[in-house]
């Protein structure tokens, strides 16, 4: 006979049907009905695990947290859970001070709709262009080392130039020179380079053009930026894009 049970962790609910011998069964067919082979043991323990872990996110954690998933190797296993938040309070500060000193964000598009199209997000200007804000808002102005040239703090926002969309390129520079002028440096990419199957976005296969970057580098000093970097020679080259073979990791 069948039963069912409803489990509730958050906004998470499970329904579950499981199989239980009749109040009447008799010895052997009890014994039929919790007979299990080790596979089925090994993907029942499996989907328990997971659906424990899922049950404890969907407890502590609301949609939009970020989770972090620490991972350590065998030799590597901190001794207790008082050692392990400790690492992670080190690499938070480290985090903070890096974040504090120093900004590198991208803006990848204004349109709402490029947004959604690449990103899954039509709210991603928005969203993207706050976290920015702050970063300009802690950082506050440029500053670099006299030496070395490298900056010691400040935000260099970078932005990628995609195949056909010099128009949302302009609209994306514009915005950000008009709002924060020579409080931050903008980066102008031009490596865009189709790695993969494209075959969903065929706009996109291909690398752009060097008329499509010029244009966007003419814009940017018709309208007044300064504090700006360009790219120069064929930075889409096979000989600039890593392998992406999982070696090292």
């Amino acid at each position: 006979m069948k039963r069912r049970k409803t489990i509730r962790a958050g906004r998470l609910v499970w329904d579950i049907t499981y199989t239980v011998p009749r109040p009447n069964a008799s010895k052997q067919e009890r014994k039929r009905v919790r007979e299990v082979t080790e596979e089925q043991v090994a993907r029942t323990n499996a989907n328990t695990a997971q659906r424990k872990l899922e049950m404890l996110m969907a407890t502590n954690f609301d949609e939009g947290d970020l989770v972090l998933t620490v991972t350590y190797r065998d030799a590597d296993l901190p001794d207790s859970a008082d050692v392990t938040r400790k690492h992670l309070g080190k690499v938070f500060a480290q985090m903070r001070a890096y974040r504090k000193a120093r900004g590198l964000p991208d803006l990848k598009y204004m349109s709402s709709r490029l947004g959604e199209r690449y990103s899954h997000a039509a709210d991603y200007f928005e969203t993207a262009s706050a976290a920015i804000a702050e970063m300009v808002r802690q950082t506050g102005e440029p500053d670099f080392d006299d030496k070395s040239g490298l900056m010691k703090k400040g935000v260099i926002v970078r932005h990628l130039v995609l195949p056909g969309c010099t128009a949302d390129s302009k609209k994306v520079i514009s915005y950000l020179y008009h709002t924060y002028g020579d409080r931050i440096y903008i980066s102008i990419m031009n490596q865009f380079t189709p790695v993969c199957d494209l075959s969903s976005f065929p706009e996109l296969n291909r690398r752009i053009t060097a008329r499509e970057y010029e244009k966007i580098v003419d814009y940017a000093l018709d309208i007044g930026v300064e504090n700006g970097f360009i790219q120069e020679g064929n930075t889409a080259e096979e000989s600039f894009i890593p392998e992406f073979d999982g070696e090292g990791l």
